[in-house]
């Protein structure tokens, strides 16, 4: 017999939840759905939301419940048109979750999204955060990319006229050498009559503890301007984001 299920209260905090999370360990579910009874009552609200479709789960590095919203829960939450997961690259889902909410916890931003899916949009960073007027857009490379589709990126962003500046999150060495390398070259060769440079438009970044559940950015290794830095002077720069 079919099981007829109208969710409310908390379990359409749930599924709200993930819809703007993406995907999200249970005890980190919990804490952003603000659930006050206990976590075993409310993990076996979960466990009913998988059964009935609504949600799926997956185990990271053996051990890390992490859950997400299949494409009934993606309906049900009225985002038909978003990408739904895609297993195969669920450590870069991952990451990109714990990079936005690092980032949005640091104070500097007021808001931010993840996966942005505006129609007429003419980028789609992984996530994206503003501060005052202007956006950051935020790109995880976790893996090298053929040199076409690097420069590809790279002049849509110089082109964009939406985001400020997009900061790419790298965990591996030789793909941020692979982007500066790629980003330098553009530059040498650009035309004269242009003004403007990649690298004052992008920000690279280095952190292979981004894997992690806890890491810090603030120190990472940044390009930016011409000059190797870290984020913490990055974000203190004066005119790196407009505020008014």
């Amino acid at each position: 017999m079919r099981e007829t299920f109208l969710y409310s209260g908390t379990y359409e905090d749930i599924i709200q939840t993930l819809g703007r999370w993406r995907i999200l360990e249970l005890r980190s579910l919990l804490d952003k759905v603000e659930y006050k009874f206990s976590y075993q009552a409310f993990a076996k609200m979960v466990s009913k939301l998988e059964r009935l479709n609504y949600v799926g789960s997956i185990y990271y590095q053996g051990y890390r419940k992490n859950l997400y919203l299949t494409e009934k829960g993606l309906k049900g939450a009225g985002l038909e048109k978003s990408w739904p997961i895609n297993k195969d690259v669920l450590l870069h889902d991952l990451i990109c979750v714990n990079v936005f909410s690092y980032l949005l916890g640091l104070g500097r931003f007021d808001f931010g999204g993840l996966n942005l899916k505006e129609a007429g949009a003419t980028t789609r960073p992984d996530c994206m955060l503003k501060c005052g007027k202007s956006k950051l857009a935020v790109e995880i490379e976790l893996t090298q990319k053929a040199s076409y589709r690097i420069e590809e990126k790279f002049l849509k962003y110089l082109r964009s006229e939406e985001f400020e500046r997009v900061l790419y999150v790298f965990q591996k060495p030789p793909v941020f050498k692979a982007y500066k390398k790629r980003m330098d070259e553009l530059d040498e060769n650009r035309n004269p009559l242009i003004k403007k440079r990649f690298q004052d438009k992008a920000i690279l970044l280095l952190e292979p503890e981004i894997k992690n559940n806890t890491f810090s950015l603030m120190q990472s290794p940044c390009f930016f301007q011409g000059k190797l830095t870290n984020f913490k002077e990055v974000l203190e720069s004066d005119g790196v984001f407009a505020q008014s």
